[in-house]
C-alpha cells in the first residue's frame, strides 16, 4: 500500500464531499494548509490547520489550528494521522506560527496516544453548545485540548542587547517612513506664518515636524524620552544651528518658558499614559503646554477624533497575516514584519488594545519575535476641550483635517489652533 499526501485543491475537495459529505473544516486559501491522504484516487484521511489567535487578553499570539483530522477506521494505526499532523507542523513552522493546537472530544481517545508522541501537552476541557432557538446554553461536550510551541517566543530579557537595540531602530525607522507627507508640517507653517518664532514640541521623536520648523527659520526646541527616535535627526538637521532637542521625561522634565508657539502632534495625546488615571497625564500636559507659552502664545494640537471608538477598535486578526506596508529592510539590514493580530476597546476606561506579533531578521540571517501590544487612551473631543480651557486657552480655529477643512465630527482628525489668554 503506497499513501500519497496532497495539498487539497478543487478535485480532491470535491472526492471528500462524494465521499464524507461537506467538510466545513477543510478551507482552501492562501492562509490555509488542507492535505489528504490518497490511495490512489481515493482519499482515506485529511486533515486542515487555519490561522487563528487566542481569546482575549492573550491575542497577541499567533496559533496554527487544526480544523478537523480524520483517517478512516481501516487505515487507523498505521502512521497516517501522525504524517498528517507533522505535515502540518512543518508548514506552520515555517509560515511563523508560535504554536499548533486542537481540540478533541471524548469519543477520540485512541487519538491520545498519537498526541502523547508527537510531544503534544493535553488537558481536559468541557465545554456547552449554545443553542440560539432556546437562548440558552444545552449539550455538554467533553474532551481534552492538545498544543505544541513550534517558534517560541524569546522572552525580551533573554534576547541579546543588540537585538532589542535594533529592534528599537527599525521602530523608529518604521515611524519615519509611515508618516511621510501628513500635512501637519505644512499647515503648522502656514499658521505661525513667516516670522521667526520659539516653537517647543513636545515627543518631538525623530524631528519630523521640529525640523521643517527650524528649517523654515524659527528656533526649535524638542523634547522625546526614546533615544532611538532621537538619534534620527541629526542626519536631517546637518548645518541648523536653530535647532536643539533634550532626551527626557516630558511629564518630569522642565520644557522652559516663554515659548511663542508649543506643538503636540501626531496623536501623541492619546499614546500618553499614568499609572493610575491617563486622563490626568492628558489634561496634565495640556497645563505644561500653557506654563511653557508666553502670554498670548499658541498651542497646535493634533489628534484623532473617534466619534464611535468601539467601531473602530474592536476589530479581529488579519486572518491573511500578511506584512504591512513597512515590511522592508531599514538603514541598519534589519528587515520584518508585522502583523496585526486583533484589537478591543474598553468603554468604561476607554483604552483600546491592539495586539501586534513583530518580526525582525538581523543581517547574519537570524529571526526574532517580539509580542507587542499598542494602547490608546481615548480622550473625547469635550475632554481636550475642557482641558483647553482650564489651562487658560481659547480655541481661535478648529480643522477636520490639514486642508482647514471645517471639524464636522466626523471620524477623522481634530486640530486645534488655541491661544493663551
Amino acid at each position: 500500500m503506497s499513501i500519497e499526501y496532497n495539498k487539497i485543491d478543487a478535485v480532491i475537495l470535491s472526492k471528500l464531499t462524494d465521499k464524507y459529505g461537506e467538510q466545513r473544516g477543510v478551507k482552501i486559501g492562501d492562509d490555509t494548509f488542507p492535505l489528504a491522504a490518497m490511495d490512489g484516487d481515493i482519499p482515506i484521511g485529511f486533515v486542515c490547520v487555519t490561522p487563528q489567535v487566542l481569546a482575549y487578553p492573550l491575542g497577541r499570539y499567533k496559533d496554527a489550528y487544526i480544523e478537523i483530522l480524520w483517517v478512516d477506521e481501516d487505515y487507523r494505526r498505521q502512521g497516517i494521522g501522525q504524517r498528517l499532523v507533522l505535515r502540518c507542523e512543518e508548514w506552520a513552522r515555517k509560515a511563523g506560527f508560535r504554536q499548533i493546537r486542537t481540540h478533541s472530544n471524548n469519543k477520540a481517545v485512541e487519538a491520545i496516544h498519537m498526541w502523547h508522541k508527537l510531544n503534544y501537552g493535553l488537558c481536559e476541557h468541557d465545554y456547552h453548545e449554545f443553542m440560539p432557538d432556546t437562548n440558552g446554553y444545552k449539550n455538554q461536550f467533553s474532551g481534552y485540548w492538545v498544543a505544541k510551541p513550534l517558534n517560541p517566543i524569546v522572552p525580551f530579557s533573554d534576547k541579546p542587547d543588540e537585538v532589542i537595540r535594533a529592534w528599537k531602530r527599525r521602530h523608529a525607522y518604521m515611524y519615519d517612513a509611515d508618516h511621510g507627507d501628513c500635512g501637519d508640517v505644512e499647515l503648522a507653517l502656514d499658521l505661525i506664518g513667516p516670522e521667526p518664532q520659539n516653537i517647543f514640541e513636545a515627543c518631538c521623536g525623530t524631528g519630523r515636524v521640529l525640523v521643517p520648523l527650524a528649517k523654515a527659520g524659527h528656533n526649535a526646541t524638542g523634547m522625546d524620552a526614546d533615544e532611538f527616535m532621537l538619534d534620527r535627526i541629526p542626519a536631517k538637521a546637518k548645518g541648523l544651528t536653530n535647532l536643539k532637542y533634550t532626551q527626557a521625561d516630558i511629564f518630569t522634565a522642565d520644557w522652559g518658558n516663554n515659548y511663542d508657539v508649543v506643538i503636540l502632534t501626531s496623536n501623541t495625546i492619546m499614546n500618553l499614559e499614568h499609572r493610575d488615571d491617563d486622563k490626568a497625564a492628558q489634561r496634565f500636559v495640556i497645563h505644561k503646554a500653557a506654563e511653557a507659552l508666553k502670554q498670548g502664545g499658541r498651542f497646535f494640537l493634533v489628534y484623532d477624533y473617534y466619534p464611535e471608538p468601539e467601531k473602530i477598535f474592536n476589530n479581529e486578526p488579519n486572518k491573511n497575516f500578511g506584512p504591512d506596508k513597512i515590511g522592508k529592510t531599514d538603514d541598519m539590514g534589519v528587515s520584518g514584519q508585522n502583523y496585526f493580530a486583533g484589537a478591543r476597546y474598553n468603554p468604561y476606561s476607554r483604552v483600546a488594545v491592539m495586539n501586534w506579533h513583530q518580526e525582525i531578521t538581523m543581517p547574519d540571517g537570524k529571526k526574532y519575535i517580539f509580542p507587542t501590544q499598542d494602547h490608546k487612551y481615548v480622550c473625547s473631543r469635550d475632554d481636550v476641550l475642557g482641558w483647553l480651557s482650564e489651562a487658560g486657552f481659547v480655541a481661535d480655529e478648529e480643522f477636520g483635517g490639514c486642508d482647514r477643512r471645517p471639524f464636522t465630527g466626523k471620524l477623522g482628525w481634530d486640530i486645534i489652533w488655541a491661544r493663551k489668554l
